[in-house]
């Protein structure tokens, strides 16, 4: 009679004890798994992050493009021209005022 009362409520308590571990490894895998929480959070964060690279990396190509096609074909932006030209040299006429700014790649 002890018995049957002893295993008449250890059974529940066993299934529920299973169930909660079988459900807290369910759960620990949605939020710290490959696919989880966690990780869904830390690839939005880089995939800004790279979106803000590649909006740069585009703003950069722009700007080139412009300037290549300023110097290019039969037409030469002059003062395009000159100022690459004395940036090169180093060259300034005798009235001319140089404010050095510096350089935006040494600067990032």
């Amino acid at each position: 009679m002890v018995r049957t009362r002893l295993s008449a409520n250890l059974a529940p308590i066993v299934f529920h004890v299973f169930a909660a571990m079988v459900s807290g490894y369910f759960v620990w895998h949605a939020i710290h798994g490959q696919r989880g929480l966690k990780t869904r959070d830390e690839n939005a964060e880089k995939v800004a992050e790279l979106q803000t690279t590649l909006d740069g990396l585009r703003a950069e190509r722009a700007r080139w493009k412009r300037n290549i096609e300023l110097v290019r074909g039969e037409a030469i932006d002059r003062d395009l021209l000159e100022e690459q030209a004395r940036v090169e040299l180093g060259r300034i006429q005798k009235n001319e005022v140089v404010i050095l700014l510096p350089d935006e790649k040494k600067r990032n």
